[in-house]
Order: C-alpha cells, then sequence, then structure tokens
C-alpha cells in the first residue's frame, strides 16, 4: 500500500480553510516546536498548552518563557494526563488508597481543557508516522486532518531530519534538553526531557539540585531508576 505524503503546509491550507484560530500543543520537543512555528506563520490566532509531569523544572520554564516571548503566546499549563495514570499505577512511588481511587485521565481529557480555556476548537499537534506504527495507521487514515477529533497534524509524513531541517532554517533554538540528555552515542538523537529515563535523571541530580527535589517530592523513588540502571551496566 502507497501512502499519500502530504506536505505540512497542503495540510495546513485545508485547515486554514475551516478555521484561522489554533491551539499547539506544545511539550517543548522538537516536533511541538515545529508546528507551533508553522501555526504562527498561517493562522490569525495562535494559543498554545503545556503538559507538565512535573511542574516548573527550571530547564523547561526558560524555554516555554523563550517560547512565549518569541510567538506572543501565554502557554497554558497543565498536569500530563499521564502523570494520573503514573501515580494510580504506583510508579516510583508508594501505592495509596488516595491515588488508587484517582480517576482516570486522558490526552483528550487535556486537549477539551485547553479547548474550554481558549474558545477554540482546532488542535494541532506534532505526531509523525515516523514515531511509531499505531501513529503511521493513524495519521495514515486522516491524512493530517481529523475532522471527528477536531485535530491537525501537519508535520504526519516529514522526517526527523526535515524537522530539524525546518528549525535550522527558520532560526528556532532547540530546547536545552537536547544539549543536557545528549548521549554521546552516535546512534542516538539528542532529545527532550522524557520522565523516567535514568540517564535523563542523573544528569538533572548531578546537575540541577532544585529540579532534582522537585522530582524526588512526586516520584520518591526515583533515584532507584538511576541505581538500577548503573546496577545493570556493571
Amino acid at each position: 500500500m502507497v501512502v499519500q505524503r502530504e506536505h505540512p503546509l497542503n495540510i495546513i491550507r485545508r485547515l486554514a480553510e475551516i478555521t484561522d484560530s489554533v491551539i499547539v500543543g506544545v511539550s517543548g520537543g522538537k516536533d511541538s516546536v515545529c508546528v507551533l512555528d508553522l501555526c504562527h506563520k498561517h493562522f490569525k490566532r495562535v494559543e498554545g498548552y503545556f503538559m507538565y509531569f512535573i511542574k516548573d523544572l527550571s530547564f523547561q520554564n526558560r524555554y516555554l518563557a523563550f517560547l512565549e516571548k518569541r510567538y506572543g503566546i501565554e502557554l497554558l499549563r497543565m498536569p500530563h494526563w499521564g502523570l494520573m495514570q503514573s501515580m494510580k499505577a504506583g510508579t516510583m512511588r508508594f501505592l495509596t488508597d488516595r491515588t488508587l481511587n484517582l480517576p482516570k485521565v486522558t490526552i483528550t481529557d487535556g486537549e477539551n481543557l485547553a479547548r474550554k480555556h481558549f474558545g477554540l476548537e482546532w488542535v494541532v499537534t506534532g505526531e509523525m508516522m515516523v514515531d511509531s506504527l499505531p501513529r503511521r495507521g493513524m495519521l495514515s487514515a486522516n491524512k493530517g486532518l481529523s475532522e471527528k477529533r477536531r485535530r491537525a497534524y501537519p508535520i504526519a509524513h516529514w522526517s526527523t531530519a526535515a524537522v530539524y531541517n525546518y528549525l535550522k532554517r527558520e532560526k528556532v533554538p532547540l530546547a536545552p534538553d537536547y544539549k543536557m540528555f545528549k548521549s554521546g552515542k552516535a546512534h542516538e538523537r539528542a532529545r527532550s526531557f522524557m520522565m523516567g529515563d535514568a540517564n535523563v535523571f542523573k544528569v538533572i541530580r548531578d546537575t540541577l539540585p532544585d529540579d532534582w527535589a522537585k522530582i524526588k517530592a512526586v516520584f520518591p523513588f526515583a533515584e532507584a531508576e538511576i541505581a538500577q540502571a548503573e546496577f545493570a551496566k556493571s
């Protein structure tokens, strides 16, 4: 089966025929920032939201402040939908009656909160077909635009290299995460902050003690993730 490749501008033009105002899901990673830049250039009104696992990490706050100033927006901060699931599962923390009884929260709940906050319908995000097989199937089916879900995926058919090239050409700097958490291995690309990654935790523990304290306040057993990874290597 041959999948028709859609250029981001084609998807954006299709969306612009429906609305002139969008909400962008901004994770701070390269894909979401690429989408934010594209939308800023082609829509009359652009809003954005950021979902956090740990509130107010210093390196994330600095980059979000930069994005807000560059694009003239105020990002809505909200807890990540996966945070509730982590607490219910006892990830890196004790299970309690309170956490066991937490309600189930999904990504759609977060998007709907942003829709209600901004009074807009369309959410634009940075998912790409190269991310995973499930995403490839989903994005192939909707061709980058889902009117039913009021969701758009402009860079669905782009490669990772295309995203990096776009940001370089438009002079959009990457988040500091990409330098902080670079593995140094030739086959591994640098990436933005990811919860539960022992290497990421170790960098934060060793260089950002205040941020490490914030992580441990929510996930007391985060140190064990580092110890387990180091034991596995040895």
